[in-house]
């Protein structure tokens, strides 16, 4: 669905249900076992993986996610399907916001800008066919991390609030209904496919690398 349509989702409470124009094979259920399981194993992997775009990660970085993905299907059984990196991440940025930043009061308006995903090398659906798709996977990150790190920067306690509310809860909406501005504000004109749990991907993954950044300045 529209970047505007999943934050109506947000604001209404309930799932809107439009059809993807823009297929991708990331499942929800499959990403957030994965990202429980790395999160559960390796927290500090995890940040890492987090906070480190696509175009700075080494050899070595991929193959740490990728062997803890590994222990965790062979130690469990599970079947995690196929997802890109970008789901993952936001998934682990959900789970982390909860355990880690759950109880936090923190200020961003200070905080430094992050830095986003190179279009050349997308942060997104690992399976992409095409120069074309490739791009048009970047682009589509690049603009939803804008779009959470504008909302969380711009209104922290409100984004705090809504990222501890149960999806499509009342409380969630009556979170998104104080964030309508920031929305507003921070949505723009570019269109973008997307969804419910994208909206909330994006803003847990800002709201976790900027309170990284202010603890490292504080150290």
């Amino acid at each position: 669905m529209r970047l505007h349509l999943a934050i109506a989702a947000l604001l209404s409470g309930v799932l809107v249900d439009v059809p993807l124009a823009y297929a991708e094979s990331d499942n929800p259920d499959y990403s957030a076992q994965a990202a429980t399981c790395v999160v559960d194993k390796k927290i500090n992997v995890a940040f890492q993986f987090l906070e480190t775009m696509p175009q700075d990660r080494t050899d070595k970085d991929k193959r740490r996610i990728s062997d803890i993905l590994s222990r965790c299907v062979s130690e469990s059984g599970m079947y995690f399907g196929v997802f890109g990196d970008q789901t993952l991440a936001f998934e682990i940025a959900k789970i982390i916001m909860v355990r880690n930043y759950g109880s936090a009061n923190l200020d961003f308006s200070q905080a430094p800008p992050l830095k986003r995903p190179e279009v050349a090398k997308p942060f997104g659906p690992l399976l992409v066919r095409s120069a074309e798709e490739r791009e048009q996977s970047a682009r589509r990150s690049a603009t939803l991390m804008t779009f959470g790190e504008c909302v969380v920067r711009g209104s922290y306690a409100h984004a705090h609030a809504l990222l501890l509310s149960a999806p499509y809860s009342d409380e969630e909406s009556r979170q998104a209904r104080d964030l309508q501005g920031s929305f507003d504000l921070c949505l723009g004109t570019s269109p973008i496919d997307t969804e419910h749990s994208d909206v909330r991907g994006a803003m847990a993954l800002a709201y976790v690398r900027m309170a990284r950044a202010i603890e490292r300045s504080a150290r």
